[in-house]
């Protein structure tokens, strides 16, 4: 299917086009409606979102990725398969479809037929889908719910229609849309990193006046337990939502590197990279530096394969001494950073920018030359030394000491070379060191971090486990005729992987609502990693007095409930490491309806405020039983008697209650990209699949000069995506899989042009 344009738009075309905005629009509004949360605001927001999207077409483009990582409200409100995010892409199409009445007049023409044929095959999964349960309260675990599939569909289908829309802005203009895309990139990146100091308490620490020696450990903490989990709230799977956003903005940001002229942008592009690796490198997660290095050594190789073109494969300006240079630094700075620890890294780039700025200016400061560049090698050597003979874990020995020396020398010899005037030839170096200082930043810390050693000293012992859980997902499905041709169906899984384990779910708990008439009961099972609750504003130093009332039950032995009043986001990854006050409630049988009651202390939970606060929430933990609870309702009473908790009878399902898994997520995920497809889509789905990345890679290679930054950008997304896809599946997530598939449906899509 060729998407162009006619110089004139009919009347039909005109109906066909405002029809469909008006239903998607409408369902955007339905959802807001029956939203049991923020109602108004969210109203205010879409107004405003419709009016910029009319004045600024292309604003879309920016502010979806902000929404994506920024708005998640399913902690607070309940609703997962059908939320926020749902009507602001609702709205975004609804507009785009709207704007392109007034662009008639478009370029070069694009071929979605293989990803519409894609999308229609995926959209089969949601065929018995009811469309009325997408708008109301969820009864039950909603992975295992009948409207689940739609979650996962539904990213596919928003993929499709944002690459539509993308293609019609890059017929108008594609520089620009470029620019967008880097511009949104950049400023995403710097949102997440801002979420993963407001998450590590290094913003605490800053508003405290805490010493800048701590602080700059909050920052440069790469030992803690804590790992960045972000703010969306699809984080059931252990990461790799966040991952998929990691792999996706990391090479635009290099895109805008190459692509933007001026300094200023340049750095702006730099910023924005610099933001993302960090935010990789306190994910802490194996798969992801190795495929977010896939990503942007792929882009760059694409990138500098194309300038060699270019220049009709002059080799004479390979830079080879430049980089054998640099090369030699990177190594220089490991060696150090393993005799004094993390501050080398900042006394290295200390160096090489204090020393770029001496030479630049060489002529004003003149006979001052020399001992300036003096001062700045003491500068270096004196906190290197200082770190050296500070550290807990390097022995103070003659042979660490000569490593260290070996180590200051090649740094110090090469920054002085880096910033020869022969070696850059009057060119500014900041771009390349800054480059070269986030390259020796990351190699240190993802090699070096006590953190990932951990995670690498389990890495034997994690595939064995993954390797189980691969067999244990094929074991799920019955592999029928039809299974294997059309597959089981996209979010088909959790449901089929429970239902084969049912030993699974004791392990694992459960809850799901009964109705009695009007009134609902919470049955919550026994499960060890179960924890269900409520997000409240908690205060600090307050007797919160906690009631519950159980329907009546028999018991052999004794049960225990934990109920726990914690200040902690969405995954932790150590018991120890949240704030939390618990209190354990034991259970006696009872053959009338039951009510039991405890006093909990919150004492320092909820004490900090502002940016300095995490969430905080009542949980409830049935660890071990031999049935499930039989909840009635759920109170939560302040000093001053009224009641904090909403929705506490379940009246309206599970609206403004949220489950949350700390260290069991295999249920939920293949963990597999390649698995992954053929399992939900069988043969005709991994084929289409592999088609499209059989085009993708024939437009790459055919790309002319003007698409060239944009097509290598999206082809190492896809690299990385394929890399990581070995032991994790992003993919899963709406909010990534929407972003990704428009990426790849509009590299399908362009204009195949011979080379």
């Amino acid at each position: 299917m060729t998407i162009s344009a006619p110089t004139s738009i009919s009347t039909s075309m005109k109906i066909c086009v405002i029809t469909p905005s008006i239903f998607l629009a409408a369902l955007s509004l339905c959802a807001l409606w029956y939203f049991p949360i923020a109602q108004i605001s969210l109203l205010i927001a879409i107004i405003l979102y419709v009016g910029l999207l009319f004045y600024k077409p292309l604003s879309w483009i920016i502010v979806l990725p902000l929404i994506t990582v920024g708005l998640s409200l399913s902690p607070w409100s309940g609703r997962f398969i059908f939320n926020e995010h749902d009507m602001f892409m609702l709205i975004t199409v609804a507009v785009g479809l709207l704007n392109t009445l007034r662009s008639p007049k478009l370029g070069q023409t694009y071929n979605m037929l293989v990803p519409y044929i894609f999308t229609a095959f995926c959209l089969i999964s949601i065929t018995h889908v009811p469309l009325a349960t997408l708008f109301g309260p969820t009864t039950q675990n909603f992975y295992f719910s009948e409207a689940y599939p739609f979650s996962v569909t539904k990213g596919i289908a928003y993929g499709s229609s944002l690459c539509w829309l993308l293609i019609k802005h890059c017929q108008q203009d594609r520089k620009l849309v470029v620019s967008y895309l880097v511009f949104a990139a950049v400023l995403t990146s710097i949102l997440l990193f801002i979420i993963a100091l407001w998450e590590r308490k290094t913003f605490g620490a800053l508003l405290d006046n805490t010493p800048w020696m701590k602080v700059a450990h909050s920052f440069l903490n790469f030992s803690g337990a804590y790992r960045m989990t972000g703010v969306m709230a699809d984080m059931h799977t252990g990461g790799e939502s966040l991952d998929g956003i990691f792999l996706l903005l990391a090479p635009i940001n290099l895109l805008g590197v190459y692509v933007f002229k001026s300094h200023k942008a340049k750095v702006f592009a730099l910023v924005g990279l610099l933001s993302i690796l960090y935010c990789v490198l306190v994910g802490f997660t194996r798969a992801t530096y190795v495929a977010t290095a896939v990503g942007l050594l792929a882009f760059a190789t694409m990138h500098f394969a194309w300038e060699l073109k270019a220049k009709k494969n002059q080799m004479s300006s390979f830079p080879i001494f430049k980089l054998c240079t640099y090369g030699v630094y990177i190594i220089s700075v490991w060696f150090a950073y393993a005799q004094t620890g993390y501050y080398v890294i900042g006394a290295a780039a200390l160096g090489l920018i204090l020393t770029m700025l001496v030479n630049q200016y060489r002529a004003k400061v003149k006979q001052a030359y020399w001992p300036i560049i003096l001062m700045i090698n003491i500068l270096i050597i004196y906190i290197c030394i200082d770190s050296f003979y500070d550290s807990k874990w390097v022995e103070k020995t003659n042979d660490n000491m000569f490593l260290l020396f070996v180590a200051l020398s090649g740094i110090i010899i090469t920054i002085f070379i880096a910033n020869s005037p022969s070696l850059q030839k009057g060119n500014t170096p900041f771009y390349h060191h800054l480059a070269i200082i986030i390259i020796s930043a990351i190699l240190t810390v993802a090699i070096g971090g006590t953190r990932i050693q951990m995670r690498m000293d389990t890495t034997s012992r994690d595939l064995d486990t993954r390797v189980a859980h691969w067999n244990t997902v094929i074991d799920s499905s019955q592999w029928s005729f039809k299974d294997m041709v059309m597959g089981n169906g996209l979010g088909s899984f959790p449901l089929n992987y429970v239902t084969n384990q049912p030993d699974l779910v004791r392990r694992i708990g459960s809850y799901t609502l009964t109705t009695n008439g009007k009134e609902n009961t919470l049955l919550l099972g026994p499960g060890e990693d179960l924890a269900f609750g409520q997000r409240l504003d908690l205060k600090p130093n307050t007797q919160y007095r906690l009631n519950i009332e159980l329907e009546p039950h028999s018991i052999t032995t004794k049960t225990e409930l934990v109920a726990s009043l914690c200040e902690r986001n969405l995954i932790i990854f150590e018991y120890w490491a949240v704030n939390c006050e618990a209190q354990r409630i034991k259970i006696p049988s009872s053959e009338d309806t039951l009510s039991i009651s405890t006093i909990i202390n919150s004492k320092t939970v909820g004490s900090n405020i502002g940016i300095k606060r995490l969430p905080t929430v009542m949980l409830l933990r049935y660890k071990k039983g031999p049935a499930p609870l039989a909840i009635k309702s759920i109170e939560l009473l302040d000093d001053s008697l009224e009641s904090t908790v909403t929705n506490s009878h379940f009246s309206k399902g599970t609206d403004h209650w949220f489950f949350y898994h700390d260290f069991e997520h295999l249920p939920w995920h293949i963990k597999n990209i390649y698995l992954s497809v053929f399992y939900q889509l069988g043969a005709i789905g991994s084929l289409l699949f592999i088609i499209m990345l059989g085009i993708a890679t024939k437009k790459v290679i055919a790309s002319p000069i003007e698409s060239q930054p944009l097509n290598g950008a999206i082809a190492s997304i896809i690299l990385a995506y394929l890399a990581f896809g070995l032991f994790g599946d992003p993919l899963d997530s709406s909010r990534v899989s929407s972003l990704f598939f428009m990426l790849l449906f509009f590299l399908v899509s362009n204009k195949s042009v011979k080379t």
